[in-house]
Parts: structure tokens; C-alpha cells; sequence
């Protein structure tokens, strides 16, 4: 396994600058959340956050500024021409 360590500096707002190469690594973009999860052992685990359900929504209402609405209207079939038998 070929480790790359980095060091950076916690602000005194608690914020760290990510490394450019880690973003890069985790197709990290702005906006983007990342998870990071603490082991009993001071390891720490950081990744690119899965999109949560409630993101699908998000995701839908974005498209819809950028092309538009979906909406469509009903689809005229033409005339009932009568009823299906089942047997």
C-alpha cells in the first residue's frame, strides 16, 4: 500500500483545509459533504458522503431549474371502444 501522509492546521473555528491531492482522491467538489468516522483506536476514517434519500429530491428539483418543468399533459387515447374480459 503506497501511504501518503499530510499535515494540516486546525483554525481557531475549527476548520481544516482539506489537501488538494485528498480532494482530488475522494471526487470531492465543492458543496460536497464528507463523512468521517472515529474508531476506538484515534482512527479516523474520512470519505465522500453517500447521497441520502431525501438528496434524490434535491437532485429533482435541480434539474427541473435547469430544464425545466416534467410536467406533461394527460395523454388523449382517443374513444373507449369498450371494456377488457377476464376470465
Amino acid at each position: 500500500m503506497n501511504k501518503k501522509i499530510f499535515v494540516t492546521r486546525v483554525s481557531s473555528n475549527n476548520q481544516v483545509t482539506i489537501p488538494n491531492t485528498v480532494l482530488k482522491a475522494l471526487h470531492v467538489n465543492p458543496s460536497d459533504e464528507i463523512e468521517w468516522t472515529v474508531e476506538l483506536n484515534d482512527l479516523i476514517t474520512v470519505r465522500k458522503a453517500s447521497p441520502q434519500k431525501n438528496d434524490f429530491w434535491k437532485a429533482v428539483d435541480a434539474q427541473e431549474r435547469k430544464y425545466g418543468s416534467v410536467n406533461t399533459s394527460e395523454i388523449n387515447w382517443g374513444k373507449d371502444v369498450g371494456s377488457e374480459k377476464l376470465e
